[in-house]
């Protein structure tokens, strides 16, 4: 037997995409069995083989007409389900394979699919929760109905899938960045996207000097967390998740660690971000060794990376 089906891995595809349908696509619930034996083949081998993109749609053509269902399947019914459990079968194999736990390397890895497979950004974010969620991580997909594509070509091959954070979650947009995406860029307090050479706060171009570390913009990504908004966040629960380690005795002063990544960010924006007074987004509570995160903090944030296929 297949050691992906020993590991249930197939079968947590299969219900998880069930799942989705039963929530988003109704239309094509009723044909997710179908296509599911059409695709298991092609599923056993994540890179499909020698099936390229168009003999893979023939197969679950064929497979569905067999069945005497396609007269009856709506306009748009087979654009989501095949290639729904493609991005999920691959993006979770990935993440096994390389021992992904993080949510934030899990959402490039599901990125990586998308330029393969593009689906809409919702969809995309709930194969990111399906991976983390079987991978032992913690997510919480956005499920609110947004910017549902219909009758696009979703067999076509992009050339790029943007994976990017704002509003304090992840999204996908293949190809290309939305107008909604590139507005924000004039108002929020931190727009970062490093491989265009472009940080601004408020509109305003950054200096090299100013722009801040990976590591500190991973302490801004948890603080601008949807999930943190309104809450008040022990400076020990961010540094576990940061620096994915537990203070203890042997840790340098995780508080120092925090602060220094902290004051990095209060150097790139033109307002500032975090302090012990004044009129802060994050405010550090030195006697509760916490950060209190006002409700309005993910707005000031958007992260932009472009994923790509490797050479």
């Amino acid at each position: 037997m297949d050691e992906r089906r020993q590991g249930g891995v197939l079968e947590f595809v299969r219900r998880a995409t069930k799942a989705i349908a039963e929530r988003w696509l109704p239309d094509e619930l009723a044909y997710h069995d179908v296509v599911w034996r059409a695709l298991e083949p092609v599923l056993i081998k994540p890179d499909g083989g020698a099936a390229g993109e168009k003999e893979i749609l023939d197969l679950v053509t064929v497979h569905v007409q067999g069945h005497g269902l396609a007269g009856r399947w709506s306009r748009d019914a087979d654009l989501l389900t095949a290639p729904l459990m493609m991005v999920l079968n691959r993006s979770l194999d990935k993440a096994i394979a390389t021992g992904v736990l993080a949510e934030d390397e899990i959402g490039q890895i599901v990125a990586q699919e998308a330029v393969r497979r593009p689906l809409p950004d919702r969809f995309l974010r709930l194969v990111q929760g399906f991976v983390v969620e079987f991978c032992g991580g913690v997510s919480m997909p956005d499920e609110e109905t947004e910017n549902l594509l219909h009758g696009v070509d979703l067999w076509r091959t992009a050339e790029q899938c943007y994976f990017v954070f704002h509003n304090g979650s992840n999204h996908f947009y293949p190809n290309e960045l939305p107008e909604v995406v590139l507005r924000i860029r004039e108002k929020v307090l931190f727009w970062i996207h490093r491989a265009a050479g472009d940080f601004c706060s408020r509109g305003r171009p950054r200096s090299p000097a100013d722009r801040p570390t990976p590591q500190a913009e991973c302490v801004l990504r948890f603080l601008c967390d949807e999930r943190n908004a309104g809450k008040t966040i022990p400076l020990a629960d961010l540094f576990s998740r940061v620096w994915q380690k537990r203070p203890d005795g042997g840790t340098k002063n995780p508080v120092m660690s925090i602060r220094v990544e902290v004051s990095r960010l209060n150097r790139f924006a033109v307002d500032l971000f975090e302090g012990e007074s004044g009129n802060v987004m994050v405010r550090y509570v030195r006697e509760a060794g916490a950060y209190r995160i006002r409700a309005e903090t993910p707005t000031e944030c958007c992260i932009v990376r472009p994923i790509s296929l490797p050479e």
